[in-house]
């Protein structure tokens, strides 16, 4: 790991056992820091007590570098915090945990339907001629009808155009009352 990604094996340890018989990599980094952001409280603090009745015109900037100073000690533990290997140890075996159970029962599912899928359409494909034949039968067995009879599909084709002669209606004087 240290040759591809740079990370002392230390940290990959830590993150990856997470457990009290590994230390923290960076805690000796953490309390140095969080060492040096209590001195900077504490002298600001009393800079604050001694150099404003001296110099009130002062007050404004203290008071912005103690703003400041909340604001990097807000970041500092929130970088604690993500610092912890709980959180992205959990994440870690969440994943690998999921890769498993779930990455190889979706395989298992994948393949299993693709088998299926190949047998549906091998059917299909080899059962096609046989049903090409019992097709083209079925319209042969209706050559031997009879021509008046009409559930035949001859019976049901169009007659040709030349045999359709239009027609006028009969003309009759009979009252509409006869027609009802």
């Amino acid at each position: 790991t240290q040759a591809k990604t740079e990370l002392s094996p230390e940290i990959l340890l830590y993150y990856l056992a997470c457990s009290q018989d590994v230390p923290n990599p960076f805690q000796q980094r953490l309390t140095m820091s969080q060492r040096a952001l209590s001195s900077i409280h504490s002298q600001l603090h009393g800079l604050e007590r001694e150099a404003i009745p001296q110099f009130p015109a002062a007050e404004r900037n203290l008071v912005s570098v103690q703003g400041t100073l909340n604001t990097t000690e807000s970041n500092f533990h929130q970088l604690v915090a993500l610092l912890n290997c709980r959180g992205l140890h959990k994440d870690y075996v969440d994943a690998v945990k999921g890769l498993c159970y779930d990455g190889m029962e979706g395989l298992l599912f994948l393949l299993l339907f693709s088998l299926l899928s190949a047998l549906a359409f091998t059917t299909a494909v080899c059962s096609l001629p046989r049903a090409w034949e019992r097709f083209h039968s079925r319209d042969t067995a209706y050559e031997d009808a009879e021509d008046d009879d009409p559930f035949t599909p001859q019976a049901r084709s169009p007659p040709p155009r030349s045999s359709l002669r239009l027609s006028a209606p009969p003309i009759s004087n009979a009252p509409v009352s006869q027609y009802m």
